[in-house]
């Protein structure tokens, strides 16, 4: 079942690799699906969480990724885990959905995903500003949503904010924040 859950993590953050070793078997079984020479390998970008501290995060090389694009995902979740361990969220059975390309809570800390919300926001390919889950489905049962600062899809973030702001506004209260993330909770 967790090989399922990080192929899944896999295919919806695009960037990621679960260890050197992952990237190893696929260049031995596909030769050169993770060319070396193209993605860059970093020790440090390794998720924080007990149950995931071989989840390393691979990133592309420079002439891969946009400019303004290049914030490590490693770096931001870390950031997300900070802010949720300090309201002792890792371990209590509570929704916590995400307004980001993709919410890697529910996995990572074995709790429930959101009901109504999708796999991945990626706009103009899953969502638009005239197609788009209802505010009511897509946070129907959603303790506490983290709302990022900056992602790598800024363009989703932008339009999922647009959106849902103002359910937001009505629905739940900032609790806290930090340089990556917005933490809000349900009234």
């Amino acid at each position: 079942m967790k090989a399922i859950l990080h192929l899944c993590l896999l295919l919806a953050i695009g960037d990621l690799a679960l260890g050197h070793f992952i990237a190893a078997y696929y260049n031995a079984a596909a030769p050169g699906y993770f060319p070396p020479q193209r993605w860059v390998f970093n020790p440090a970008n390794t998720i924080t969480l007990d149950n995931w501290n071989h989840l390393y995060i691979m990133r592309a090389a420079a002439d891969r990724v946009p400019d303004g694009v290049n914030q490590d995902f490693a770096q931001r979740v870390n950031g997300a885990i900070a802010l949720l361990a300090k309201y002792h969220l890792l371990t209590n059975k509570v929704t916590i959905g995400s307004l980001d390309f993709v919410n890697p809570f529910p996995m990572m800390l074995n709790i429930p995903p959101p009901a109504g919300e999708p796999v991945w926001n990626d706009f103009h390919n899953t969502f638009d500003e005239q197609h788009f889950i209802p505010p009511d489905e897509y946070f129907t049962n959603c303790s506490f949503v983290m709302v990022p600062t900056s992602s790598n899809s800024r363009e989703s973030v932008v339009a999922l904010l647009a959106i849902y702001n103002d359910y937001l506004q009505a629905h739940y209260t900032l609790i806290d924040q930090n340089a990556g993330w917005y933490l809000v909770k349900r009234r």
